[in-house]
C-alpha cells in the first residue's frame, strides 16, 4: 500500500527480519527402551539427570538407556525418552488351592512361605516335613532338602528356593522350583517359629505364561463409602500415573482427617489425601504430595477430581496423542479412577474404606496380612497409625508382587470404618467409629497399589550383555516380527514418528541390534526415512561378534539416514558398582552431542578432537589397521583404541551403498539441520500471498541462516531461487509456492596423505 506525503517531514518504518523459526534451538535424541519406572510409551523430554531419575527411577541393572541418557545431557542437550515395556503375562487358574502352591505352615498354623512351579517345571509332590526351631527338611517324590527359617543360615529358604521365577538354583530338587512369592510374617522378628509338620500334599500344577497380558499401570481398592441408608457406594480408587510392576512398591495413600456433613445439612464431608512413600513409616512418614479439604461436590473447587486430576494419555501408530478425562492432572504420581455415578452420590457420603485387595495365587490360600488398629489391650492410642495394612512391617512388600491373570478377590482384606471401634482406654474414645461422634484423628486408613505389570512373563530373565539374542533383550522377544518384543519396540518407535509433534534429530535405542533385532532395526530406518530429520544410531551385532558378522549384518542396507559402529566397549558404572560391556550406541550420543557443542551438526563425530568416547575404558576389539580397512569398506565404522590418545570413533559413514556426499554422517546431519530450520522458517509464510514482498520475506530468514552454515564450514557455497523462475503463474494458480536450494557441502579430510620428498643437497627451497 502506498503511503500518501503531503508536506514535507522525515519519516520512519521498521521491518523485523530477524525472527527465528520456532523449535529448533533444544532438538535432541529419542532414545527407545526399557527404564526402571516410568510412563509407558509416552515420549517425555527431560532436562537433567534429576529429572531423569525422577520420571523413570534413576539407573537401571538391564538396560543401557540411563547411562547413555545422562551422559548426553551433559553435553548440554534435553533428550526424549520413550519408555517401553510389553504385552506378555501369566495366568493362575487353578481354583482348587493346594494344587496352586505349596504352602508351608509354622508352629502357630499361619502360613510361612509358598513355592510355585514355574512354567514347564515338574512339581514334585511333597509327602512330610519335619524341623526344628530353626531348620527344617522337605521329603518329596524325588528326594528332599534341607531349608532354614534362620536369615543368617546357609540354607535359608530365600538362598534355596529364590524369591523370583527368574531365579534358577543348581540343587537338584529345587531346580525344577522357583518361589514366586516367599511371605513371612512376625511381630518384632526378622525369623518365624519352624514348621510343625504341616504341608500342602499333592502333584502341584504349573504357572501358565501367556501373552495375552499386557503392562499396566497400579492401582488401589476401590475406596468405599460408610453405609448410608444400607447403601455403601465404590467412589473411586487411584492409580500410579507410572506404569509396570515397579509402581506397585512407589507409594500408599493415607486418607485422613474425615469430616462428615451435619446430618440433614446440604453440605459436602472433608477429607486429605495424601501420598506417601511406599518404604516410609508411620512414626517417620515422607508425604510426596498433600491435597487437603477434597471433598466429592463436583460444583466445588475441592472436588477431589479437580484437584488430583483424572487426565491421562494414548498415543497410537502414528504418533497422535488423545487426551481423556475431564480434569487437569494436579498429581505427580497419581492420578483418579471414578466409580460410574459418582457425580450423582449423597452429599452425606465420604471415604470410610476400601473394597479387597486380590490373592497373588487364585485358589491358595494367602498368610494373614498384618494390620494395625486402635483396639485390643497391648494397643497404645497413636494419632498418626492410620487402620488398614501394616505397611510397617516390610514383609509386606511381598504382598505387593505382580498379580496372575485370573487372581481372586479376598473378602477379607476389605476394610470399613463402620466395623472398627475406637480405643478401649476410658479416656480415650471407645465407641463405633461410624457415629458422629467419633474423633476425626482416629478416621483415616492406608491403601496400597496392586496390580502395576512390566507385561514380560516373570519366569523369563533379562538378557544383558553377551546374555542377549534375538529373543531375549532385556526380557524382550524381537525374533519375528510377531514376537512381543518387536510389537512393543515398533510401538515405541512409532510413538515418535509424527515429526509435528515430536522434534527430534536422533533416534537411539542401545542394545537392540541388526543382527538379532532386525525387524526393530529395520522399522526404526523406516521412521527416519519417512520424517527425513533425524538419523538413527544403530548397533549392528553382539558383543562377541566377530567383524565379519558385523560387515555382513548390514550387507544388504542401503539407507543414509543410518550409522552403525563396531565394536563394544567397556565402561565404569559407578551406580550400579561394576564395570560392563555396553554396545556402541550407549556412549556415541554422547560423541555426537559433544560434536555439536564444540562445532557443529556438519562436523565430522570422529577422530580424536570430536569422536572421543571419553566413558569407555576398554574395547572389546582393538583394531588393526587393516581390520579398521575392511569395517570401513563394509560400511561400519571402527571404534578405535590409540594408546595414550584414548578411544575413539574412528569413521563416520552412512549405510547409504552409493558413493555420494551423502554416504557420510556430517553431510547427512548438515541436511537434517538445514531442513529443519528451513522447513520451520517455511511456515511463517504459510498461507501468505504469493508475492515478492512474501519471497523476500522468506529469502531475508534463510540466506542468513545458509551463509552462517558457510561461515561455520558447513558448506562451500549455496544458492536459494525463490522469485518469478521458480514460481510461475501456473505455479501460482496451482497456489504453491516453490523454492530451489542448492547447497556445496564442505567434505571432510578422512585421509590425509603427506609426501615426504628426499632432495639433494644444494636444492632450492625457493
Amino acid at each position: 500500500m502506498n503511503e500518501k506525503i503531503i508536506s514535507p517531514g522525515v519519516f520512519t518504518k521498521e521491518s523485523d527480519k530477524t525472527f527465528l523459526a520456532a523449535g529448533v534451538s533444544n532438538i535432541g535424541a529419542a532414545f527407545i527402551g526399557p527404564t526402571l519406572t516410568g510412563q509407558a510409551f509416552m515420549p517425555i523430554q527431560v532436562n537433567s539427570g534429576n529429572e531423569y531419575d525422577e520420571l523413570f527411577g534413576g539407573d537401571y541393572e538391564y538396560s543401557y538407556i540411563p547411562y547413555s541418557v545422562k551422559r548426553y545431557i551433559k553435553n548440554g542437550c534435553a533428550p526424549i525418552i520413550v519408555r517401553v515395556l510389553s504385552t506378555e503375562g501369566w495366568s493362575d487358574t487353578e481354583t482348587n488351592g493346594p494344587n496352586d502352591a505349596l504352602e508351608i505352615f509354622d508352629s502357630t498354623g499361619k502360613t510361612a512361605a509358598i513355592l510355585v512351579a514355574t512354567s514347564g517345571s515338574t512339581f514334585p509332590t511333597f509327602t512330610s516335613i519335619n524341623g526344628n526351631n530353626t531348620n527344617f527338611v522337605l521329603s518329596a517324590s524325588t528326594g528332599y532338602v534341607s531349608a532354614s527359617f534362620d536369615l543368617a543360615n546357609n540354607n535359608h529358604i530365600e538362598k534355596i528356593f529364590g524369591t523370583s521365577p527368574e531365579h534358577k538354583n543348581g540343587n537338584a530338587l529345587a531346580a525344577s522350583l522357583y518361589c514366586y512369592s516367599l511371605l513371612k510374617y512376625t511381630a518384632n522378628t526378622n525369623t518365624l517359629t519352624a514348621p510343625t509338620g504341616t504341608v500342602s500334599t499333592g502333584s502341584l500344577s504349573n504357572l501358565t505364561f501367556t501373552t495375552n497380558a499386557s503392562y499396566s499401570p497400579a492401582h488401589t481398592p476401590y475406596i468405599t463409602s460408610q453405609t448410608l441408608n444400607n447403601s455403601k457406594y465404590n467412589l473411586f480408587r487411584f492409580k500410579t500415573i507410572f506404569d509396570g510392576t515397579s509402581a506397585n512398591k512407589l507409594y500408599k495413600v493415607v486418607i485422613d482427617s474425615i469430616t462428615k456433613p451435619a446430618s440433614g445439612s446440604t453440605d459436602y464431608g472433608t477429607f486429605n489425601v495424601v501420598v506417601r512413600s511406599f518404604d516410609d513409616t508411620d512414626t517417620i512418614p515422607n508425604p510426596l504430595e498433600t491435597f487437603s479439604n477434597c471433598s466429592l461436590d463436583p460444583n466445588s473447587s475441592n472436588y477431589v477430581l479437580k484437584k488430583i486430576g483424572n487426565q491421562y494419555s494414548t498415543i497410537d501408530s502414528n504418533g497422535k496423542i488423545t487426551v481423556y478425562g475431564e480434569y487437569e492432572q494436579k498429581s505427580k504420581y497419581i492420578r483418579i479412577d471414578e466409580a460410574v455415578g459418582i457425580n450423582s452420590l449423597p452429599n452425606q457420603v465420604v471415604p470410610f474404606g476400601y473394597t479387597s485387595y486380590y490373592n497373588i495365587f487364585s485358589g491358595s490360600t494367602m498368610p494373614d496380612i498384618p494390620t494395625k488398629s486402635y483396639q485390643g489391650t497391648a494397643d497404645i492410642y497413636n494419632s498418626k497409625i492410620p487402620w488398614g495394612i501394616n505397611f510397617d512391617n516390610k514383609d509386606v512388600a511381598e504382598y505387593f508382587s505382580p498379580i496372575a491373570d485370573g487372581a481372586e478377590a479376598i473378602t477379607a482384606t476389605s476394610l470399613s470404618l463402620d466395623d472398627k471401634f475406637g480405643h478401649n482406654s476410658s479416656s480415650l474414645y471407645s465407641g463405633s467409629l461410624s457415629a458422629s461422634t467419633a474423633p476425626t484423628e482416629m478416621l483415616k486408613f492406608v491403601v496400597g497399589f496392586q496390580g502395576g505389570f512390566d507385561g514380560t512373563a516373570p519366569n523369563k530373565g533379562k538378557a544383558m550383555g553377551s546374555s542377549i539374542t534375538s529373543t531375549n533383550a532385556f526380557g524382550f522377544d524381537c525374533s519375528t516380527s510377531t514376537a512381543k518384543g518387536t510389537i512393543a519396540f515398533k510401538k515405541g518407535l512409532d510413538t515418535i514418528s509424527n515429526p509435528d509433534e515430536f522434534d527430534i534429530n536422533m533416534i537411539v535405542a542401545p542394545g537392540i541390534m541388526q543382527q538379532y533385532h532386525s525387524q526393530v532395526t529395520s522399522h526404526a530406518r523406516q521412521i527416519c526415512s519417512d520424517r527425513q530429520d533425524c538419523f538413527y544410531l544403530m548397533d549392528s551385532v553382539g558383543l562377541n561378534d566377530n567383524i565379519a558378522t558385523a560387515v555382513s549384518s548390514v550387507s544388504g542396507i542401503d539407507d543414509n539416514y543410518t550409522g552403525t559402529y563396531y565394536p563394544w566397549v567397556k565402561i565404569s558404572n559407578p551406580t550400579l558398582g561394576k564395570q560392563q560391556w555396553v554396545p556402541p550406541t550407549t556412549l556415541l550420543p554422547a560423541t555426537f552431542a559433544f560434536n555439536d557443542k564444540t562445532a557443529a551438526e556438519w562436523y565430522a563425530p570422529a577422530g580424536l578432537n570430536r569422536g572421543g568416547l571419553t566413558d569407555a575404558i576398554d574395547v572389546r576389539n582393538r583394531l588393526t589397521h587393516s581390520e579398521r580397512d575392511t569395517l570401513y569398506e563394509g560400511r561400519v565404522n571402527p571404534i578405535a583404541s590409540f594408546p595414550n590418545q584414548g578411544i575413539v570413533a574412528w569413521g563416520q559413514k552412512t549405510l547409504q551403498k552409493k558413493a555420494s556426499s551423502l554416504d557420510r554422517i556430517n553431510v547427512r546431519r548438515l541436511l537434517i539441520s538445514l531442513k529443519k530450520f528451513i522447513a520451520s522458517s517455511g511456515r511463517y509464510i504459510t498461507f501468505e500471498p504469493n508475492s515478492n514482498s512474501t519471497r523476500n520475506q522468506f529469502l531475508s530468514i534463510v540466506n542468513p541462516y545458509i551463509d552462517s552454515v558457510k561461515r561455520n564450514n558447513g558448506v562451500y557455497d549455496y544458492k536459494v531461487v525463490m522469485d518469478e523462475t521458480n514460481n510461475s503463474p501456473d505455479v501460482i494458480d496451482r497456489l504453491a509456492l516453490v523454492g530451489d536450494i542448492y547447497i556445496q557441502p564442505t567434505r571432510g579430510g578422512e585421509f590425509v596423505k603427506l609426501n615426504f620428498n628426499l632432495m639433494p643437497t644444494g636444492s632450492s627451497f625457493k
